[in-house]
C-alpha cells in the first residue's frame, strides 16, 4: 500500500442547523464532485497501488479478473472484435476505437471511493469516464504526471478506459484506489457550539408542551474538507 499526502489550499466549510429540541440532527459535510489531475490529490491520500498489468494476467488476454485490497476489479476490452489487454510487456494498451465506450472497461465490486490512473499516449491522449451512484465524468489526461481519476461522485464502480469516444492508443502503466469506507483523507479541524435561538442566555424557561429550539453553529477551518460527518444532539433523559 502506498501513501499519498499532500498540502491544499485553506478551505472553509460553515453550515448552520436549527431544529426543535426532541429531534436528534444530522450534518454531512462534503466536497463536491471532481475531476482529478493529481496523484497527490487528498482524495487518494492512503490509496492502494496496483501496478498494471496485475500479477497473473497471460498474454494475450481479453479479459481479466483479480483482488486486491479487499476488491475485485475486472479489466475487459471492450473493441469490435476484442484486442488483447496484455502483450506481456509494461502497462495496458488501451485502443479507443469506434465511439463511446470502445476501449477497456474496468469495474470494481464493490465499488471504491476514489480511482485514478497513470497513463501515457502512443497515439492520441488519455483518459477515461468513471460512473458513480451520484455522477458520472470524463476525466482527460494532460501534462506529467499524466493521472487521470475521479472522487466525490459517490461509489465508482465501473470505468470506461477512452477519450470520449475520440480515436486514441495509450497505455495505463498503473491504478489507484480508495476503498469505499475506507478513513476520510486530509485534516479538518471542525467547531461547534450550541446556543438557545433567539435568547442571549444558555438557560431558558419553557412551560408545559412549549417548544424549545436550539441552534447548532458548525465550522471547518480546514485545511480540508470534512467527509462523512455527522453530528447528533440528544436531550438528556431527565431534562428538568
Amino acid at each position: 500500500m502506498m501513501q499519498r499526502n499532500a498540502d491544499t489550499p485553506r478551505r472553509r466549510r460553515a453550515a448552520r442547523i436549527t431544529f426543535a429540541a426532541w429531534l436528534a440532527a444530522g450534518l454531512c459535510v462534503g466536497a463536491e464532485a471532481r475531476q482529478v489531475t493529481d496523484p497527490l490529490d487528498p482524495a487518494f491520500a492512503g490509496a492502494v497501488s496496483v501496478p498494471l498489468p496485475p500479477a497473473g494476467i497471460p498474454p494475450g488476454a481479453v479479459e481479466h479478473i483479480f483482488q486486491v485490497g479487499g476488491v475485485t476489479f475486472s479489466i475487459r476490452s471492450t473493441t469490435t472484435p476484442p484486442n488483447p489487454i496484455s502483450g506481456g510487456g509494461n502497462g495496458i494498451t488501451v485502443f479507443a476505437f469506434g465511439g463511446p465506450g470502445s476501449g477497456v472497461l474496468v469495474t470494481a465490486s464493490p465499488p471504491v471511493a476514489a480511482i485514478g490512473f497513470h497513463g501515457e499516449g502512443i497515439d492520441g491522449g488519455t483518459g477515461g469516464v468513471f460512473v458513480g451512484t451520484q455522477g458520472t465524468e470524463l476525466v482527460l489526461g494532460g501534462f506529467p504526471p499524466n493521472f487521470f481519476g475521479a472522487a466525490d461522485i459517490g461509489a465508482i464502480g465501473s470505468v470506461s478506459l477512452e477519450v470520449g469516444g475520440l480515436q486514441s492508443v495509450f497505455r495505463v502503466t498503473e491504478m489507484l484506489f480508495v476503498p469505499a469506507g475506507a478513513a476520510p483523507p486530509g485534516s479538518a479541524d471542525l467547531g461547534i457550539s450550541k446556543t438557545v435561538a433567539g435568547s442571549a442566555s444558555r438557560a431558558v424557561r419553557a412551560g408545559n408542551g412549549a417548544t424549545v429550539r436550539f441552534e447548532l453553529d458548525v465550522t471547518n477551518t480546514g485545511p480540508d474538507p470534512a467527509l462523512d460527518t455527522r453530528i447528533v444532539d440528544f436531550l438528556p433523559e431527565d431534562p428538568l
